[in-house]
């Protein structure tokens, strides 16, 4: 949404973002908004509006291209085509980065072009040298400011002159003028140079703009100054004028002339009676400097020499007279030192002993001893040459402020042969600064030329106002054929490149190449850059990437350096990663469709046993009577619910075996067995849904019947199979099955078992996504059939954890047909053991069984189930109290321990590791079976490793704890249920 109605900070420039993504417009405002005030707009039309109410106030405009109801060209038209908009700059940020759209929209009348993905302090740096590019524009436009002093000029003064006089009020307030003119100004620009006379003219400036600080001041010649004060203080203007004259007293720096008025209804009359002033204050000046010049026929001789040895650029001048050493102060400005502070030095007028003192005071350690080596009068005298300046630079610290100094020595002889030096102190810190900073500069230069390394087999210096190209390095075969190509052009860059691009160059980066190669660009261009292009080979495209840099030439011209070196491999990687990264999108896409897709199917088939469970007893409490319904009722929730607790096993499994998480099993199996018992199951389910199961002797194919692998796992395959063949098949249809040894190798067998059915078979599309979960082809065959949708993607899981294959063959409305392979290793002769046969079960009659259970309802089953059998049951509901009773009871006190396993305060794994961990008779001998819901191999292993004796899962049936404690209790040798 547009923020037109936030409160604006105007103390800051103002930029409007027009981009219609809220991201993107989100992360522009945070990048921007610490340094300027942020509005924004949704598309092209907004932005527009919010131009006609604020455009006045907009600095720059950051413009996105695709757009809804006004796109960015659209916008950019419009803009330029208004005569008050046109000159607000506008940047353009899109994700279509080409040198074709660069063009198009610069044409259109941007200002620059931003390609995303954003990059903050491009940005940040790019918005603010437009924004002060365009600030320095206007202010040349409109520019009533003298350039040297900063004041205001001529043209401003007349201008403002008549806003005053128009204007009633402060025409009506008392006024103070001065007019101010320089003396001598002529005399110091023939004899100093123009550069002392500008010095001169901006420290008259400082001063006026310190004294009159807040008041109009006008520079309105080249020495003539006026300041117009609404000073309500006729006082206060006084002392102003005195500090401005004790400031030029000394020099004669300027005339004044001053007049006070009550009113300022003719401002132009008051200036010029400030000038009549001035004038009568300059002639005075100018008869006091002929009195002094006619009483001293050297005085006139001597400002000449000195006025030609060193100019007005010096704070301090001192004279020394070179055969007696006297010292005594020229003229002093207050630049360097005040004067107070200069004379203070002068308390002994022998120059070496001013020196030593001013070099103790003033000179950092490490310079002293040269500076009074070479300062000594008697060098001086060797030295100082007759013409021109003996130098001496060192370091000054003033106020723990150290600073570039410079001693600059002249000598004058008088007709009488007397020789005299003039000694100048002059700050030339910036300057000194400066040749470093270029000193540095050059270095780094050379550095950066010497630095781009091996990788760079072509470095080439660029004379841009000579167009000449200087090869500076050329490697390898790439590197000479760069430097033959100039050559051929006799060095010349802009015929050179142009050809080069035209013949070297793919056509996809021909334009960008030419043009940022171009002698135009590198001209106007001040920064460093670099771009990658394809050149073309005898073996296609290859990627290269240039380095624009720009550095000083040795007579200290701006050169550019130009470095190529080759980023194929680069570049291909990561085209290849992006390729790869568009591929895994698409498939974090496709997987996260699955993913809904998938979770709206598990909610779907959790939902609708659990609704017909509810259904069933909401039915049951209206017909409480209906004795017979209610056990039909029973009996459908019964089914709902086992097929509930089916699905969520297999949601459950399914993860596991998708994370990794599912472990094997690696115990003998005997497959003749193991076979039996599949078939025989197989077999009654077929019976029960009037099918024919159709199979033969699987011993005659098993023919290594001892193998290592996994029952449990091994079952749920088959069975899932035979399930689905039953489920999908016709009334009256009929299921095969046959067991084929493919090959034995040693200690490896391969079997394979086929199993066919006469169906309602698949089509050939939906057997690419039979292992996917949920995966049915009818919409409603989950409802019709009471499928999961997850057993085959179970039985893909567990055959590829076997390392095993499984193949189907299917036609719709025949049947299918799915073949299973699976290799086995062959078990260890030694471990083979022939299994006894179950005995039947025994009573539980007066067994003592500690049962452990936190879950109110499951501890009300288990204990109805035990007691009916005549078991006596003590009852715990945390781990804690299972340890406690256990331990606070003398050994023998109970047969056997059920024991839940997730628990608070402790749980069953803990409670049985402390229970084997006693030191009693009974600790390591009594039975712990554990009752958990969590069912899968890896959870047997962990009830195993904690010292429980069997692992029952939930929902707990009766046959199978009355079977598991019948097992146990065996071991004991108690009396069978007869």
């Amino acid at each position: 949404m547009r923020e037109l109605n936030r409160k604006i900070d105007e103390k800051k420039r103002r930029i409007l973002v027009v981009e219609d993504n809220e991201v993107n417009r989100s992360m522009l405002t945070d990048i921007l908004s610490d340094e300027y005030d942020v509005v924004t707009a949704e598309n092209g039309k907004e932005g527009l509006e919010i131009l006609r109410t604020q455009g006045q106030y907009i600095s720059a405009i950051m413009l996105d291209i695709i757009m809804p109801v006004m796109n960015g060209y659209e916008f950019l038209q419009y803009v330029s085509s208004d005569s008050v908009f046109c000159k607000i700059p506008v940047v353009v940020t899109t994700v279509m980065d080409s040198v074709s759209e660069e063009e198009k929209c610069l044409l259109l009348g941007a200002t620059d072009f931003i390609a995303k993905p954003y990059n903050p302090k491009l940005i940040r740096m790019r918005v603010g040298n437009i924004i002060r590019l365009r600030e320095c524009d206007c202010k040349i436009s409109e520019l009533e400011i003298d350039a040297l002093t900063g004041l205001k000029n001529r043209k401003a003064y007349y201008e403002d002159i008549k806003v005053i006089e128009s204007d009633p009020d402060r025409s009506s307030r008392p006024v103070g003028v001065v007019f101010a003119d320089i003396n001598g100004l002529k005399r110091i620009n023939d004899r100093a140079g123009h550069e002392a006379g500008d010095m001169l003219i901006a420290n008259i400036a400082k001063d006026l703009t310190e004294v009159f600080e807040g008041e109009n001041i006008y520079r309105l010649g080249g020495d003539e100054f006026v300041v117009i004060s609404f000073d309500n203080n006729k006082e206060t203007f006084k002392d102003r004028i005195e500090l401005l004259e004790s400031r030029w007293r000394n020099g004669g720096s300027a005339a004044i002339g001053s007049v006070w008025l009550d009113n300022a209804n003719n401002l132009e009359q008051t200036v010029a009676m400030a000038d009549k002033e001035m004038y009568k204050e300059k002639n005075r000046y100018y008869a006091v400097k002929a009195e002094y010049i006619e009483g001293n026929d050297n005085a006139l001789q001597e400002e000449a020499a000195i006025s030609g040895a060193l100019s007005k650029e010096y704070s301090s001048l001192f004279k020394i007279d070179a055969r007696t050493g006297k010292m005594t102060l020229y003229r002093t400005d207050g630049i360097g030192m005040s004067r107070e502070y200069l004379e203070s030095l002068l308390t002994i007028d022998d120059y070496e002993s001013v020196l030593r003192n001013y070099i103790d005071n003033f000179v950092v350690p490490q310079d002293r001893d040269r500076i009074r080596e070479l300062g000594k009068l008697n060098v001086l005298l060797e030295c100082v040459p007759e013409t021109g300046l003996y130098k001496l630079g060192y370091r000054r610290k003033l106020d723990n402020v150290i600073s570039y100094y410079e001693m600059d020595i002249a000598k004058t002889v008088d007709r009488d042969g007397r020789i005299t030096f003039i000694l100048g102190l002059r700050d030339v810190d910036e300057e000194t600064r400066r040749q470093l900073r270029q000193t540095k500069e050059l270095e780094l230069q050379r550095e950066i030329i010497e630095g781009l390394g091996s990788e760079y087999y072509s470095v080439l210096l660029v004379n841009p106002e000579k167009d000449i190209v200087t090869t500076y390095r050329a490697q390898d075969e790439e590197g000479l054929a760069v430097k033959e190509y100039f050559d051929r052009y006799h060095n010349c860059w802009s015929k050179g490149i142009y050809s080069y691009s035209q013949e070297m160059i793919s056509d996809v980066s021909r334009s960008e190449f030419a043009r940022k190669l171009s002698l135009d660009f590198i001209r106007d261009n001040n920064t460093d850059y670099t771009f990658t292009y394809e050149k073309l080979t005898q073996d296609g495209i290859v990627y290269l990437q240039a380095r624009v840099a720009y550095v000083r030439d040795n007579d200290g011209t701006r050169a550019v350096v130009v470095g190529t070196r080759s980023v194929d491999d680069l570049i291909k990687k990561e085209k290849q990663q992006e390729k790869a990264l568009k591929a895994a999108l698409n498939d974090a896409e496709t997987a996260n469709r699955a993913k809904t897709d998938l979770l709206s199917r598990m909610s779907h088939d959790i939902r609708t046993p659990l609704n017909g469970i509810i259904g069933l007893l909401e039915m049951d409490e209206r017909h409480p009577e209906d004795i017979e319904q209610i056990q039909e009722n029973r009996r459908k929730m019964k089914v709902a619910a086992n097929h509930l607790n089916s699905l969520l096993s297999d949601i459950l499994q399914l993860s596991k075996l998708e994370n990794g998480n599912v472990s094997l099993s690696h115990e003998v199996v005997d497959m003749n067995v193991l076979a039996t018992d599949i078939l025989t199951m197989a077999a009654l389910e077929a019976a029960n849904h009037g099918i024919t199961f159709i199979h033969g002797d699987c011993s005659q194919n098993l023919v290594v019947p001892f193998v290592y692998g996994s029952p449990l796992h091994l079952r749920q395959i088959f069975l899932n199979i035979f399930s689905n063949a039953i489920k999908y098949n016709k009334p009256g249809g009929s299921i095969s099955c046959k067991v084929e040894c493919n090959s034995i190798n040693g200690k490896k067998v391969i079997y394979s078992c086929t199993i066919s059915d006469t169906g309602i078979g698949m089509n050939k599309e939906y057997i690419k996504h039979i292992f996917e979960p949920f995966s049915q082809e009818r919409s409603d065959a989950r409802s019709t059939y009471q499928g999961t949708g997850l057993g085959m993607a179970i039985v893909k899981n567990l055959v590829d954890l076997m390392g095993g294959t499984i193949d189907i063959e299917s036609s719709e409305g025949e049947g299918s047909t799915f073949i299973v392979t699976i290799p086995f290793e062959v078990a260890n002769s030694c471990e083979v053991k022939v299994e006894e046969n179950k005995k039947g079960l025994m009573s539980i009659q007066g067994l003592r069984v500690l049962l452990v259970e936190d879950n109110e309802i499951n501890m009300e089953i288990a204990e109805l189930l035990l007691e009916d059998e005549g078991a006596i049951v003590t009852k715990a509901f945390d781990g804690k109290q299972a340890v406690d009773i256990f331990a606070n009871n003398p050994p023998g006190t109970f047969d056997m321990i059920l024991m839940d396993v997730m628990m608070p305060v402790m749980n069953g794994i803990e409670a049985a590791r402390a229970i084997r961990a006693m030191d009693r008779s009974d600790a390591g001998q009594i039975p712990i079976i554990a009752m958990t819901a969590n069912a899968f191999e890896e959870d047997r292993q962990a009830t195993k490793k904690a010292g429980m004796n069997a692992h029952l899962s939930k929902p707990l049936k009766g046959e199978m704890v009355l079977q598991a404690i019948s097992n146990y209790c065996q071991r004991q040798e108690l009396p069978l249920l007869p």
